[in-house]
């Protein structure tokens, strides 16, 4: 090959040059996140010389760029129900960056949790079942599999109003903690009388 009139290397072939590594998805983890998750990227890329590659990562909530540290995971915990949160990916080589940017993925409602478990109860009645919302929504409970005399009001209170005459036995209590939006948490509790 000739050397360029100033004295500079030759251009590199079209063979020669490096090319630009390939984004072939980016998925999401957990596809639908609430704001208990940590969601997690993976992102598969390759590059056609096999160089080893490096990634950035930018986040966005609601298409507004979230400024933070530069890393494949993101916390949900101060966003709400129906944001929707986006990655864009810069992949690069030894000589190229390429950009990707994953779909948009919208926060769902979280379900309700229950707080501690009272799996020693002295007595049925009276005793207070509690949970919490992560959306800040207000929890309501309902309950079956209860023997004859158990009811649970709106509130999480159990009242026991049995009687000497009601067959005793095992049973398995299921509460379940709503929040009127599709969200419920299950707690079940043994109980022999």
């Amino acid at each position: 090959e000739e050397a360029a009139e100033d004295g500079a290397s030759p251009p590199p072939s079209m063979g020669d040059r490096n090319r630009e590594p390939l984004v072939r998805a980016i998925h999401v983890k957990p596809a639908k996140p609430s704001r208990m998750d940590t969601i997690e990227v993976d992102v598969n890329a390759t590059d056609p010389e096999h160089e080893e590659l490096t990634y950035s990562y930018e986040w966005s909530v609601n298409g507004n760029r979230v400024y933070g540290p530069d890393v494949p995971t993101f916390a949900l915990g101060e966003y709400e129900r129906g944001d929707t949160v986006a990655v864009t990916v810069r992949v690069r080589d030894s000589a190229n960056e390429v950009s990707a940017t994953s779909e948009d993925y919208a926060i769902v409602n979280a379900d309700p949790q229950f707080e501690g478990k009272p799996t020693e109860m002295r007595s049925l009645d009276g005793t207070r079942l509690t949970a919490t919302d992560p959306d800040g929504d207000t929890v309501t409970f309902k309950m079956t599999g209860a023997p004859p005399g158990l009811t649970l009001d709106a509130r999480g209170t159990l009242h026991y109003a049995g009687s000497e005459t009601d067959p005793g036995g095992k049973f398995t209590l299921k509460i379940l903690a709503e929040d009127g939006h599709g969200g419920a948490g299950t707690l079940e509790l043994p109980l022999t009388l």
